[in-house]
């Protein structure tokens, strides 16, 4: 799992230098660990002060004409979705705006 939070965490590093100062750098992943999702979230947070994250509600209702099931939120800002939940696979959703 190691290599994967690694992986992870360098594919946000470089992806962030591709974001212009009101653009959304979206982190997307398949899994339900919070070691892949909200704890690589909030890493790349503290390593780059000049993003936050979005408005999670309203990429949802963006997205679908249900509104956003306040269980679905996490810590970090994001969305998980499991198959208790959701009847879905496993997957997390997080949109960083950059704001500098």
């Amino acid at each position: 799992m190691a290599t994967r939070q690694a992986e992870q965490s360098a594919i946000l590093d470089e992806a962030a230098a591709f974001v212009k100062p009101g653009g959304t750098l979206i982190y997307i992943t398949c899994s339900i660990l919070p070691e892949e999702n909200d704890d690589q979230a909030m890493a790349f947070l503290a390593r780059h002060s000049g993003f936050l994250p979005a408005d999670i509600t309203a990429h949802w209702q963006a997205a679908t004409t249900a509104p956003m099931p306040t269980s679905l939120a996490t810590a970090a800002g994001g969305i998980t979705l499991t198959p208790h939940r959701t009847q879905t696979d496993g997957f997390y959703f997080i949109a960083l705006t950059r704001n500098e």
